[in-house]
């Protein structure tokens, strides 16, 4: 493993969240808060630490509340993401296993703002190694966004489709992480595209990228798909040292901050971009 000083110079896209935020927690629940026309609820729901078995426990909830799950965390979370009537989720909230439940929501991908290598000097940084003869960071990179597009000048170890859960899988699945919408390619050719002189060079030259699709070929994708995301990456800690995310919120997200504390827990360095939104 490379040291974690040596490659925080990863460029990141920032996306948004637009739809407000409200959480359940302690069996307070507003149900038109993120309730559909169908009358059925997205939602995330986090367990108590002390469930020994997530799956077991989200299958059971959702056929005690009528829902269905659609993913399921472990890693970097203990709780699961479902779609519930509305009329469930206070009773849901006050279940002895649920810690909370808060809406699943939409994000979006802003639009790309290249910064330039220049501009952070990269190629003065001796681990680099910016000189046209491609040199290969020795580092793998995850890459948050709507996959990565096979392309000669980047080094792609593998990947996941995180968008695509369901009761039969409820987690991400190996490959189908091809990049049909160009801002997770545009977010990797930043990070680490090889130092082969020829087109641009990445931050990190050549570096081991490891697709992680949590956004669709629309640009947009949810909440449940990013943590689910996150929830990969941590049980793959040991191979990826860094994980950019092409993903930010002008609300907050309590599992999400939770899945991404023990995620950096895990030793996983998490890179984001702050202010694209014109916010402090």
């Amino acid at each position: 493993m490379a040291p974690v000083s040596k490659i925080l110079l990863l460029v990141a896209v920032v996306l948004v969240v637009i739809f407000p935020f409200s959480l359940v927690r302690e069996g307070i629940f507003s149900p038109g808060a993120a309730a559909a026309p169908s009358g059925r609820v997205r939602v995330i729901v986090v367990l108590r630490d002390d469930v020994v078995d997530p799956q077991r426990s989200a299958a059971s909830l959702a056929q005690q509340y009528r829902g269905a799950v659609s993913f399921v965390y472990e890693h970097a979370l203990k709780g699961f993401a479902a779609e519930f009537p509305a009329q469930a989720l206070p009773v849901l909230a006050r279940d002895s296993r649920v810690s909370y439940v808060e809406p699943d929501q939409v994000v979006y991908a802003f639009g790309e703002l290249p910064t330039g290598v220049d501009r952070i000097e990269a190629d003065k940084n001796g681990t680099a190694k910016i000189d046209g003869s491609d040199q290969r960071v020795n580092v793998d990179i995850a890459i948050l966004d709507t996959g990565i597009a096979s392309q000669p000048d980047l080094n792609i170890a593998g990947g996941v489709n995180c968008t695509t859960g369901g009761i039969l899988r409820p987690r991400c699945k190996s490959g189908g992480y091809a990049d049909k919408n160009g801002h997770g390619t545009h977010v990797a050719g930043i990070a680490a595209a090889r130092d082969n002189g020829s087109g641009v060079v990445g931050v990190a030259p050549g570096a081991r990228l490891w697709a992680v699709k949590v956004l669709g070929d629309n640009g947009s994708g949810y909440l449940s798909w990013i943590i689910a995301g996150i929830d990969w990456v941590t049980k793959n800690a040991s191979t990826i040292e860094v994980a950019n995310m092409s993903l930010g919120c002008e609300c907050s997200s309590q599992s999400l901050d939770a899945a991404l504390n023990r995620s950096t827990d895990a030793g996983v360095v998490y890179v984001v971009a702050a202010g694209n939104s014109a916010k402090d």
